[in-house]
């Protein structure tokens, strides 16, 4: 059984694995959009399963408990800029895949 401890690294593993799944289904359905495998379930999937994944409040929320912890900045700042370049990454990935 993998265990992490999530007090001990200061980084919320599990809002994060949301986010980047929300953005990776996303790109994904968009991508199959693009490419005319357009359905009426596209907007449903992309608005109400990406949208509930991928939280921008919970990712403020954790971002702000992060900042609180270290005056420098340091976890607030691992954590945003983690979150954000690993999501670019995975849509350009993808995009380059499925599109071009």
């Amino acid at each position: 059984m993998i265990f992490w401890d999530v007090q001990r690294w200061n980084f919320p593993f599990f809002t994060f694995a949301a986010n980047i799944l929300g953005s990776t289904i996303s790109t994904g359905v968009d991508a199959g959009v693009y490419n005319g495998c357009s359905s009426n379930y596209e907007f449903a999937v992309v608005s109400g399963l990406c949208g509930a994944l991928s939280t921008v409040s919970t990712f403020i929320g954790e971002a702000h408990k992060l900042a609180e912890k270290r005056p420098d900045g340091w976890f607030f700042l691992r954590y945003v800029w983690t979150t954000i370049l690993v999501a670019q990454v995975i849509v350009v990935i993808l995009l380059a895949e499925l599109v071009y």
